[in-house]
């Protein structure tokens, strides 16, 4: 659906109703790629919508040259107008597929559910506190030249992770 926008440039956007799982993982994955703040992951999200549905678009950066797509390169999203770029963020497509993406975030399994009967498997270390999961024993393991591999968590410095607060 192409919509005008307030510059005089278009922007052509998916239908909600077109969205496929390459699309969900395109946003988590253009949320995942920015740094992360404090504060930031409901505006990061709301620009992985615009990008997932920006498919084409007419927007010109200082020098009259055409911007990449956001889903080519988020930071196209920089060089809008601010009008532009209420504009797209505000679009009823964008609201929807955002609490689309939030939805299915959220009926991911979470720690409470490791107190199911139902459930085929038993709960993970990372489980965390309240959860009801007792830790599994720490099992010592080397690798082939008999040294210890690498830890494969993340720390706060390193990335992703919990904070101890």
């Amino acid at each position: 659906m192409k919509i005008d926008l307030p510059s005089g440039a278009w922007a052509d956007l998916l239908t909600p109703d077109k969205l496929k799982s390459k699309h969900l993982r395109l946003a988590n994955r253009a949320v995942t790629m920015m740094e992360q703040r404090q504060g930031g992951w409901l505006l990061d999200m709301i620009d992985g919508c615009v990008a997932i549905l920006v498919q084409e678009w007419s927007c010109v950066d200082d020098d009259g040259k055409t911007l990449p797509v956001p889903s080519v390169d988020l930071k196209s999203l920089d060089e809008l107008t601010i009008e532009d770029y209420e504009t797209l963020v505000g679009h009823e497509f964008v609201a929807e597929v955002n609490q689309r993406i939030i939805k299915v975030r959220s009926e991911r399994v979470s720690p409470d559910d490791v107190e199911d009967p139902e459930s085929p498997t038993v709960p993970s270390v990372e489980s965390g506190q309240g959860s009801g999961a007792e830790p599994l024993p720490q099992k010592t393991t080397t690798s082939l030249n008999g040294t210890k591999p690498k830890s494969m968590s993340r720390s706060p410095k390193g990335g992703t992770g919990h904070r101890n607060k």
